[in-house]
């Protein structure tokens, strides 16, 4: 398993919000091996950001899920392939 929480916030000198901040986020790995198989799903939230410098816009959260199936083998000669879906 892993995971992060990335939170970063800032303002210039004059007390404006720094352009082009990354909105906050967090992120959950789970991850399992058997034998030739391996699996894994990612999980990652970003909040809305609202904190925004002069010109730019307010942009909404979003949640992006990723999952991999792998299955890796050997044939002749010491040559090792891997089938990912």
């Amino acid at each position: 398993m892993f995971s992060f929480a990335d939170f970063l916030d800032g303002e210039l000198s004059d007390n404006t919000d720094v352009p082009l901040l990354p909105p906050k986020g967090v992120a959950l790995r789970l991850e399992c091996d058997g034998g030739n198989w391996t699996a894994n799903v990612l999980w990652i939230h970003a909040y809305d950001q609202n904190n925004v410098a002069e010109l730019e816009t307010d942009t909404p959260g979003y949640d992006l899920l990723n999952a991999e199936l792998a299955l890796t083998g050997s044939g002749r000669d010491q040559f090792e392939w891997q089938l990912l879906i």
